[in-house]
Order: C-alpha cells, then sequence, then structure tokens
C-alpha cells in the first residue's frame, strides 16, 4: 500500500502546477493588456470635468437661446495645392441677412488626436462669408470649433470636414 501511495503521488504532482501555470497566463495577458492601454492613452481629456458637468445646465441653456436666434450657417473646407486648404463660413441672420461685421475665430484640430490644434482668425469675404487659409500636415478628419461675436451674445458652431 505504501508504494502505490507514493506512486499516486508522483503521478497527481503536476496538479498544482497547473494552478500556477493558469494564474501565470492571467498575470501575463494582464500585464501586456496594461501595457497596450498606458502606451495607447491618445492624450484627450476633459479639463476640470467635475466644473464642466456643474456647467452642463449652462451649456444648455446658452445652446437654446442661439437656436432661438435663428442664426444659420454654411461652413465648407476647399482643398488647394499641397497641404493647403481654405475654410470657408457663411453666417445668415433669421431673415436669411447675411452677418457682417462679426469677428470669427476658429480652434481647428484633429477629433481624436492632440498636437495639431491651431487657433484661426476668419477674414471677411463679403455677403456674410468669412474664410481663413491653413494648411493641414495630415489627411483625414478634422474639427472646426468656430465662435463668431459682435453681433449680441456670441455664435458657436462644431462641425467636422474630411482633409483628402
Amino acid at each position: 500500500m505504501s508504494a502505490a501511495r507514493t506512486e499516486g503521488r508522483r503521478r497527481s504532482n503536476w496538479i498544482p502546477w497547473t494552478f500556477v501555470a493558469g494564474f501565470g497566463v492571467i498575470i501575463i495577458a494582464n500585464t501586456i493588456l496594461a501595457v497596450f492601454a498606458l502606451g495607447s492613452f491618445s492624450g484627450i481629456e476633459t479639463e476640470h470635468a467635475y466644473k464642466t458637468g456643474l456647467a452642463y445646465n449652462d451649456v444648455l441653456a446658452a445652446r437654446e437661446a442661439q437656436a432661438a436666434r435663428g442664426w444659420r450657417h454654411e461652413m465648407i473646407y476647399v482643398p488647394e495645392a499641397g497641404e493647403t486648404g481654405r475654410i470657408e463660413i457663411t453666417l445668415t441672420g433669421a431673415g436669411g441677412e447675411a452677418l457682417q461685421g462679426l469677428t470669427v475665430v476658429a480652434q481647428i484640430g484633429r477629433p481624436a488626436h492632440e498636437g495639431e490644434d491651431r487657433e484661426i482668425v476668419l477674414a471677411t469675404a463679403g455677403g456674410g462669408t468669412y474664410s481663413a487659409a491653413l494648411a493641414l500636415p495630415l489627411k483625414g478628419q478634422w474639427q472646426a470649433d468656430i465662435s463668431a461675436s459682435g453681433i449680441g451674445a456670441p455664435y458657436h458652431i462644431r462641425e467636422r470636414f474630411w482633409v483628402r
């Protein structure tokens, strides 16, 4: 009986090692996932997220006030030679009249990447149209956050456009 018991132990010695190996695989997989997660952070975050969340009702009220004014906009990106192009925005009032004499500023950036952001001031091109030339080094989707001020409350627009 003693020899059978020793033989049984020898055959079952591998069982505890399967648990060790299983936990080893889990630890290695989690380590790989953590390294990829930390290395792929795009840098996009909301600064002062708590304060931004508290002011969200103010943002909604400003959007409703802007919609009540009835202003309309049309934004286009016109590609030119090489990496250059032109962004144009036409602003009209509630009655379709051209909105002139505004100060129009745009924050241009990539929606999912940081480091390519830039601010441009759009010049008056007449008839409620404002435009500016810009060089965008990367193809793909870009976002323009545009603010127009000068007549009453500011008008904010967020538009996305493609550079091909």
